[in-house]
């Protein structure tokens, strides 16, 4: 239970997350429908955002029939889990790469103006 509580709860948001993105950048958009569709968390037309509510709403069912050592061990799993999804993540060449990216655009936006009003001063 802990384990698909945190691979469907992660993969909706990351799918929310990525959404938004290609929704701003425009990115991978089908032709035909001038919107970009993932094969993984799309599920035609359901609300993501309620389907993560009920999904939590359910969890939460489940949690108040437990008893306390049970609640316990499930919490106990579940830092568990976050702590091998975050090594599985990590694992993953090129991270330093991306950052690295991020950090040289982000630091653009106000070096492009200091250089521009430095040589009038």
């Amino acid at each position: 239970m802990v384990y698909v509580y945190h691979l469907y709860l992660g993969l909706l948001s990351g799918g929310q997350i990525l959404a938004k993105k290609r929704k701003v950048f425009g990115q991978d958009k089908n032709p035909e429908t001038n919107m970009y569709i993932d094969r993984v968390t799309d599920f035609a037309g359901v609300d993501i955002g309620q389907l993560k509510r009920d999904f939590r709403q359910a969890m939460n069912v489940i949690a108040d029939k437990m008893t306390e050592l049970e609640r316990k061990a499930f919490i106990d799993e579940s830092s568990q889990v976050f702590v091998m999804n975050n090594l599985i993540v990590n694992s993953i060449g090129g991270q330093s790469k991306v950052l690295y990216d991020l950090l040289c655009k982000a630091s653009v936006v106000p070096l492009v103006p200091a250089a521009v009003v430095l040589p009038y001063q």
